[in-house]
């Protein structure tokens, strides 16, 4: 850490000196950049789903279409975009500015510091920085420390591909973190939890920089009922994959609870617990033991743990699931042991549907 903050300053003063050379303005370097990031999801594409499986166990098939293949489309847009976000637009004025007239022009901000995340830690780390390096700013990039082998790539990777004196990623924990929220941005994106949301807003509040947090939320799913057997078949399985389709649920756009009429309950919690043509995974969820028969309102349900059915988990995972390489685990013991003591308490034990297994030793 020593080491990494003693250069700082220094790594600091050349991203500014860059940004204020002019070149990060220009369309011609905002191009190379862009077109350099599509260079490096090509030609590291197999490190980074090797990246990917170490740090989340993430099957490759997500990986690129969750990352890879995302980050690739976001690069195309802002490469066939450029040109008309870089143009001004002319404004309306009030009528006693009469004749005068007025045009906006697309100015970028300066140094921008990027915080993201672990669930998606090449998309939620690479999606901002297209949009700083398309606006024509200099960038810092944090990587999460929970994701190590994907930090690590970046900060191999991102200097051989783009402008190492206008781009840099700076590795570390939660003191590198603290101690980049003390120099001054002219913009900050962070994307994580609130608790932590609130220190980079303080932080960032001694500058009055511009701040983008990205702090997630808990998504409910709400239906009443089923109008027809294709409904039952779609909605079955957008809840699934809703929930566990990303990250093994690990994600803030991941189905956290479904609000649906008291009296058809009974009928979605059989539908999502026995396997049927429609539902190709089972998995963990309990009710919400608040919530009992003389509730008039809506019946709270919260899903929670992914395994598959038994026929499927077979197929693509081979007889024990648990020694797989191709499933998404949760990513580290404080979040596992978070969600285990959730589990092991009594009055959500007690009203676990099906599941709730475990395994701490392959995480």
């Amino acid at each position: 850490m020593a080491e990494i903050v003693k250069h700082l300053e220094p790594d600091l003063e050349e991203l500014r000196e860059s940004y204020r050379s002019g070149k990060t303005k220009e369309a011609s370097w905002r191009k190379s950049q862009l077109k350099g990031l599509l260079t490096l999801l090509k030609e590291q594409e197999k490190d980074i789903f090797k990246a990917l499986e170490q740090d989340l166990g993430k099957h490759y098939a997500e990986s690129y279409r969750d990352e890879v293949g995302t980050l690739s489309k976001s690069v195309n847009l802002a490469l066939s975009s450029l040109k008309d976000w870089m143009s001004s637009r002319k404004a309306k004025l009030p009528i006693a500015a009469f004749p005068s007239t007025a045009e906006v022009f697309p100015e970028p901000l300066g140094l921008v510091l990027i915080i993201s995340s672990w669930n998606l830690p090449f998309g939620l780390s690479l999606e901002p920085v297209i949009g700083a390096i398309a606006a024509g700013n200099a960038v810092v990039l944090k990587p999460s420390e929970l994701a190590p082998a994907s930090s690590s790539l970046l900060a191999k990777t991102i200097p051989t591909y783009l402008d190492k004196k206008a781009v840099k990623v700076i590795e570390g924990g939660v003191a590198i973190g603290e101690h980049l929220l003390c120099c001054k941005w002219d913009k900050i994106f962070f994307t994580g939890n609130a608790r932590v949301g609130r220190i980079v807003m303080t932080a960032a509040a001694n500058y009055l920089t511009p701040v983008t947090l990205e702090l997630g939320g808990k998504c409910p799913a709400i239906f009443d009922s089923f109008s027809s057997s294709w409904d039952k078949e779609m909605v079955i399985k957008r809840v699934l994959g809703g929930k566990f389709g990303t990250c093994a649920g690990q994600a803030c756009i991941a189905i956290d609870y479904i609000l649906v009429q008291e009296g058809f309950a009974p009928t979605l919690v059989l539908l999502l617990t026995i396997p049927n043509s429609s539902s190709t995974f089972f998995f963990s969820f309990f009710v919400n033991s608040g919530f009992q028969t003389n509730r008039k309102s809506l019946f709270f349900l919260q899903t929670f743990q992914l395994e598959l059915l038994r026929n499927m988990t077979k197929k693509m995972f081979g007889e024990n699931p648990r020694e797989t390489q191709s499933m998404a685990r949760i990513i580290n013991k404080q979040h596992f042991l978070r969600l285990k003591n959730l589990l092991d308490d009594p009055s959500v034990q007690s009203s676990i549907v099906h599941g709730g297994g475990m395994d701490e030793d392959n995480l």
